[in-house]
């Protein structure tokens, strides 16, 4: 492959994937601005409008297992472009939802077809582009997740106070299904999965994984992370709203404001190299502490919105840092560790709006902070004391994989 071909399919790869990863995402962190219109419209208290975001989190998080270990036995390109169109589908159901109780039926279709995309994208760069193009293209990739917790909110808020959430919903139908025409027609195909082993057994040896405990502690310890930023996002619209009366404008200005603590969070990949993923994934978490602290005792809107950007580019650093734990652990198995690192980061995204509602109900939004801010604590003392890169660890990894390509 020459130059020039390895560098256009790098820029289209980037593009469409790049764009897919924010609007894709967004999906995730749309609700928030949408729970108290739900709450109204359809006349139910808010933890019911509430399971909107959780029912949608928990299929996402099993999808991604489903999709990503799927993605062994079938072409990723296929995958990626199939799974658009069928998003834009039940994005449009989701729009056109008469009741609560289709809405989150809707949401939970959608939630399991939007999970074919990270664990398989992810992947599908490691098939198609040149490795001195692949580790920028996946911090691309990674950073559009992050910047779709912006986007979503922003998006949402903007949608609220003009279109309304059908026509939320609705643009971004469109959206998937221009999306998926790029993916089929624009990138390059990839090739095929050369494994002949039984899609059961690809999920089987999935799931041995789990004996492997410094890598399931591992993902264990990634359930917070989306729970913290999911949760403080909700909750700094509830404080924003009553004890500042911000309008829409002043909540986007907030939101927008985090844009750049997520993408100085890029630099976090340059200091993995010389600390390591576990430290920095420790040391991110410590930051998103001491911002959550921060807002807590914020009594300006000026130190509320710096507390939230530090805890913003806390949280954002983080991520590289377990990601790349994630994959050290996993060895030859990356690609299932991966998947299965999203299942419980999304787990983390459902259980984050509940608590929040939870909290916030007999505490108040500021106790809902301190809460938060002791969970990553805990998260990151737990971190520190049991996960382990024991050579011997590494020996079981690699033999435990061998043996199950034997018996396969």
């Amino acid at each position: 492959m020459t130059d020039k071909v390895e560098r256009d399919n790098f820029v289209r790869v980037i593009t469409v994937l790049g764009l897919c990863s924010i609007l894709i995402l967004m999906l995730v962190y749309l609700p928030i601005p949408f729970i108290p219109m739900w709450q109204s419209e359809f006349h139910v208290t808010m933890n019911m409008a509430d399971w909107t975001s959780s029912a949608y989190g928990f299929a996402y998080a099993i999808g991604n297992v489903f999709w990503g270990t799927l993605s062994d036995r079938v072409r990723r390109v296929r995958i990626l472009y199939l799974g658009l169109f069928m998003l834009a589908v039940t994005t449009g159901l989701v729009a056109v939802s008469p009741s609560l109780a289709l809405l989150i039926v809707f949401r939970v279709l959608e939630g399991a077809v939007a999970a074919s995309f990270p664990a398989v994208a992810i992947a599908y760069i490691g098939d198609v582009l040149a490795p001195r193009y692949r580790a920028i293209a996946t911090s691309v990739v990674s950073c559009g997740f992050l910047l779709a917790s912006i986007g979503g909110q922003i998006y949402g808020s903007l949608m609220s106070a003009s279109w309304g959430w059908h026509a939320a919903f609705l643009w971004l139908a469109g959206a998937y299904a221009l999306l998926g025409a790029g993916v089929a027609f624009l990138l390059p195909k990839g090739t095929r999965p050369s494994t002949q082993t039984s899609i059961a057994s690809t999920y089987i040896r999935t799931f041995r994984l789990f004996r492997h405990i410094p890598l399931t502690l591992a993902w264990v310890a990634t359930v917070p992370v989306l729970l913290s930023f999911i949760g403080m996002y909700s909750g700094l619209d509830d404080l924003l709203s009553t004890s500042y009366r911000s309008d829409t404008s002043q909540l986007i200005e907030v939101q927008l404001l985090g844009a750049p603590g997520i993408v100085l969070s890029l630099v976090a990949g340059y200091v993995i190299r010389h600390y390591g993923g576990k430290r920095v994934f420790m040391g991110g978490l410590l930051v998103a502490c001491l911002g959550l602290v921060m807002e807590a005792a914020s009594h300006s809107l000026g130190l509320l919105t710096f507390s939230s950007v530090v805890f913003v580019f806390g949280l954002s650093s983080a991520v590289p840092g377990i990601i790349t734990l994630v994959g050290q652990l996993g060895h030859e198995a990356r690609g299932s560790a991966t998947a299965v690192y999203a299942f419980f980061t999304f787990i983390g995204a459902s259980l984050g709006p509940l608590l929040e509602t939870s909290v916030v109900a007999s505490s108040g939004v500021r106790a809902f902070f301190l809460v938060l801010s002791g969970i990553l604590l805990l998260n990151v003392l737990l971190t520190g004391l049991s996960i382990r890169y024991p050579s011997s660890n590494r020996v079981e990894i690699v033999n435990t994989q061998a043996q199950e390509k034997r018996e396969a």
